[in-house]
């Protein structure tokens, strides 16, 4: 008899967003229409990629991201492991072909690693901030990560909760585990929520259902739905690994923008991955949208790099219209 498999917890999951599955799904439901593939590295690891089409000016070759990804980094390696230039000499010849790459979204160490790694094939990296991240560290309890909290905020929260109990009719719930079945109803009402909301539709829902599928079978997904009358009004999807929760997805029906479900939500969300999952990160992703640093006290900057191939007379070209942009952006010398 086959022994059944142990399910690994958060804690040992490598990131979300550069595992293996997060760009085959990518590949297959986001970028079905343009020219994918991956560098295989050394065991598992990989480089997820899509390269420019012909009509397209240039020869591009792009990480495979886009408003979905929070991070970038080598596929199926913690978000720490760092490219070197021996890891890339193996596809030197790959990237040779291409006059400019694009890597998106880094953090600084990172983005420092890529252009100095890529500098060995003969690429000149540039460095952009592309977005902000908003993120709250060294969290040791729930009553702890309140006192962190603005008053506004906890004021807020106190009174549109006991707005929603004197109603009556709201009930707020957590999806952590259970069957298909289960799951299955929870992303219904997440999309319906989304369709409600003021983003309206969800880009590509079946890339969001797949990655769900995936995530909560590994139990490192947290769903967390607020219905009234039954009816889901608001809705939030989290992911938790490496003893961090991070926020992925969040919509609410804009009919109860009165009642703040959002931030009802946010705050049931955050007891449950704090009391039961026990992380001591929790994590925004990407945007400076400014009610984030109500929930967060740190931030960092992600960037974005261009390398341009100094062989390529196309790579030389951008590689100096890039420089001339920096250069007039610079600060005069006082």
């Amino acid at each position: 008899m086959t022994e059944p498999a142990v399910q690994p917890s958060p804690s040992a999951l490598p990131p979300v967003f550069v595992c293996n599955y997060w760009f085959s799904a990518f590949a297959e439901h986001v970028n079905h229409n343009k020219h994918n593939f991956s560098l295989p590295l050394t065991g598992q690891a990989g480089l997820a990629f899509f390269s420019s089409t012909p009509s397209q000016p240039g020869n591009s070759l792009d990480s495979m991201t886009n408003y979905y990804s929070p991070i970038y980094g080598i596929a199926g390696q913690p978000i720490a492991t760092l490219p070197c230039a021996a890891t890339l000499q193996q596809h030197a010849s790959i990237f040779s072909a291409y006059d400019y790459i694009n890597i998106l979204p880094l953090y600084s160490n990172q983005a420092q690693a890529w252009c100095q790694s890529f500098a060995t094939l003969g690429f000149k990296g540039f460095i952009y901030q592309h977005s902000v991240n908003w993120y709250e560290p060294d969290i040791t309890s729930l009553a702890q990560y309140w006192q962190r909290r603005p008053s506004q905020l906890k004021n807020t929260l106190k009174r549109k909760q006991e707005l929603m109990n004197k109603d009556g009719n709201f009930t707020v719930k957590v999806y952590s585990e259970g069957s298909a079945e289960i799951l299955m109803q929870a992303l219904i009402d997440y999309h319906q929520v989304y369709y409600h909301s003021w983003k309206r539709s969800e880009p590509t829902p079946a890339f969001i259902d797949s990655i769900c599928q995936h995530n909560w079978q590994i139990n490192a997904l947290r769903i967390g739905v607020i219905y009234y009358n039954n009816e889901p009004i608001a809705a939030q999807i989290w992911f938790v690994y490496d003893k961090t929760a991070a926020i992925f997805k969040l919509a609410y029906n804009k009919d109860f923008t009165r009642f703040s479900p959002g931030t009802v939500l946010t705050a049931a969300l955050l007891e449950h991955v704090i009391c039961r999952d026990n992380v001591n990160t929790v994590d925004f992703l990407t945007g400076n949208d400014d009610y984030k640093k109500d929930w967060m006290s740190a931030k960092q900057p992600l960037y974005g790099i261009q390398l341009c191939n100094k062989r390529t007379w196309r790579g030389k070209l951008r590689s100096l219209a890039n420089y001339v942009a920096n250069f007039k952006h610079k600060p005069a010398p006082k």
